[in-house]
This record gives structure tokens, sequence and C-alpha cells, in this order.
């Protein structure tokens, strides 16, 4: 029910006309996000992200409309200048293999669908592409997995596609760890989306609970990443 209520709060705020403040302050050089409505800088959340979501997806159409109505812009830009591009103020990612959001929630409400299992809210798709070398990065170590994301393609655009290494089960005993490529190919490259929706494949998230495996929980922080925090993106 997490998404249910993130969506429904965000979705009366934009109502309200009340989710963003203006924001004085010149961005900075060294900026990664630059929000913005109405082509004026703002104070608000930047990003709601839901999980194999149970919210209807009317609600998810609301927000995007509403977003659209009210100008908002996000943009991503490396203080160089070498990448940018418009990241999501929502993200709503839901398993191909959620079958309590795909099948039995539609004989809660017929004719209705989630975000994740209504097509005509879809912007990009999420596919496996082969093993990948994600090597280790830094002298912390607690044990923990660890992932890539690769520099968008191209560098410069307004939806590019990302290349993610995620990890392959969990770590050997002699700290290596396998990775596996997949690719989030943006269906509208030149148009800037305020709402990411999509799907991802079942060996990721085997069903609507299975969220906290150390794929799930490196794809959300890949998600996150990419969704702001530029500066983290691999150099090849």
């Amino acid at each position: 029910m997490g998404a249910i209520l993130i969506e429904l709060a965000f979705l009366s705020v934009l109502i309200a006309n009340e989710a963003a403040i203006e924001d004085n302050h010149s961005k900075g050089k060294n900026d990664i996000i630059d929000l913005k409505r109405d082509n004026k800088a703002i104070l608000a959340a930047d990003l709601v992200l839901a999980l194999n979501s149970a919210a209807d997806s009317e609600i998810a159409f609301k927000i995007k409309d509403l977003l659209e109505q009210q100008k908002w812009q996000k943009v991503a830009e490396a203080p160089e200048g070498e990448i940018r591009y418009n990241p999501p103020v929502l993200l709503s990612l839901t398993s191909s293999e959620d079958h309590l959001t795909g099948r039995y929630w539609k004989y809660a409400r017929p004719f209705h669908k989630t975000d994740g299992h209504n097509p005509d809210l879809f912007t990009h798709t999420f596919t496996q592409l082969h093993s990948a070398i994600c090597k280790a990065r830094g002298s912390i170590d607690f044990g923990q997995c660890w992932h890539c994301v690769r520099r968008p393609v191209p560098a410069v655009t307004e939806s590019p596609n990302f290349f993610i290494d995620l990890p392959i089960g969990e770590r050997r005993e002699n700290g290596t760890l396998k990775h596996m490529r997949y690719e989030l190919h943006s269906e509208t490259p030149h148009k800037d989306e305020l709402a990411w929706i999509f799907q991802i494949p079942g060996e990721l998230c085997r069903d609507h609970n299975d969220i906290f495996n150390p794929q799930m929980g490196s794809l959300v922080l890949a998600l996150i990443q990419i969704s702001g925090a530029v500066m983290s993106i691999a150099n090849k």
C-alpha cells in the first residue's frame, strides 16, 4: 500500500498547487539538479519512487498531467556539461511477475489497471543484455553487493538510454561478485518525460513482495543515482 499513499499524497499537493515553493537562490556551478516550475527555481520533493505500485493508473495519469500543466522541469547536468538530460519526478517500476497488482488487483477494480500494468503509461523498457565486469571501487567494504551505472547514451539529450550492471546473487567468500548488464531504454528519447513508468524482468523481482533482494536493492540505488546524482555515474 506504500505506493498508493505516496502517489495520492503527491497528487493532493499538486492539485492544491502546494507541491513546491519558489527558491530564491541561484543554481551553483556544482549543483547537479535544476528543478523549476514555469521557468522559476523551486524547492520540492524531486523524486517520487514507487515499487510494484498498487495505485490505480489514473493517479499516475493525473500526476503526469498536472506536472505538465504546471510546467515542471527537472534537468540533471554534470558540472562540465558533458552529461545533460531530464530525469523523472515520478518513477514507477513494477515486476512483470507481480501477479498481485497485475492479476488479482483487477478483481477489486474491474476495467482498471495499476501503473506497472498499463502499457499506455510506459515510457521505458528494461531488458537483460549480457554478463558484465563491474569492479568494486573504494576501500570501505561491509560485505555488501555493488552495481555500476554507465554513462547515458547519448550523453546529452532529453531522455537517454542507461546501461546498469546489477549483481548476480550474493558475494562469494573471496569477495568476488558477478554482474549482469541491463538496458533502461527510452521510448521517447527527444521528449522531456516527467514520469518514467516501466516493467522489470521477473528474475529481478519474483513477486509483489520480493523488493529487498540484492538485485532490487542495487537497482533502486541505480535509479536514484540516475534521477539526480550524476556524479556517481561510471566513466565507461
